[in-house]
């Protein structure tokens, strides 16, 4: 009866269109934008070598990143800054950092914390996000002068390198910018959690500066959420 009006073709043909509308979604959703990094509250938007970012998905060293700039060009900017961009106007010993990264190799990404002498801070995600502008805020500020002491006397540590190599997964990077040039060294991420490490104190100052810019974030965000009166 019913089944005498149905063609052979028929069930193929919304096989064939089943198979489309999901082609079609596969491709939406993988050229979905990649996140972009949010700037703390009061924040100028970054804009020179001075508000260089940095950090944690490793598409490897040299992948291409789609955003308008990338994690690469930043973390390159941050790296490549001078004094006189940071407005440093005083005189600075020849192995005093005037900029400081961290970086923590997690699989398939790297999380880069930079630092800079006048009380600035970013963080970038390399598989895409984080947070720029901390120097807009004074808790940040105190915690990145902290961890700039505490580069002062890890720097004398660390060794001479013609460039700034990403960590390993598990591993913890730090890159010291002198008017010497740059000072860098690799160490186990566990290693930093014993007793009498050289690099622990320096370690766990740059992780005091993430948590104040992630709670700059926090408050930013609940904020956001607070309706407006009626």
């Amino acid at each position: 009866m019913i089944w005498n009006h149905i063609y052979w073709w028929q069930p193929l043909a919304l096989l064939l269109l089943g198979f489309y509308l999901y082609y079609r979604w596969r491709q939406r959703a993988g050229s979905a934008p990649r996140p972009t990094p949010t700037r703390a509250a009061g924040a100028k938007p970054a804009t020179g070598a001075a508000s260089a970012t940095a950090i944690a998905g490793r598409p490897r060293p040299g992948a291409a990143d789609e955003a308008p700039e990338s994690y690469s060009s930043r973390r390159r900017r941050a790296l490549e800054v001078t004094p006189a961009q940071l407005g440093l106007t005083s005189a600075l010993a020849e192995d005093e950092p005037y900029a400081l990264v961290m970086e923590l190799g997690i699989s398939n990404s790297v999380v880069t914390l930079v630092c800079f002498a006048n009380g600035d801070a970013s963080l970038l995600n390399q598989s895409g996000g984080g947070m720029i502008g901390g120097i807009s805020h004074e808790p940040v500020r105190d915690a990145v002068k902290e961890f700039m002491a505490r580069g002062r006397e890890a720097v004398s540590q660390m060794s001479k390198a013609p460039r700034a190599a990403l960590p390993a997964d598990g591993r913890v990077r730090f890159h010291a910018v002198t008017p010497l040039g740059l000072y860098s060294v690799e160490v186990d991420r566990e290693e930093l959690g014993e007793a009498g490490s050289e690099f622990s104190a320096l370690f766990y100052a740059g992780q005091a500066v993430v948590t104040q810019m992630r709670e700059v974030q926090a408050q930013r965000t609940s904020q956001d959420r607070i309706p407006p009166p009626a």
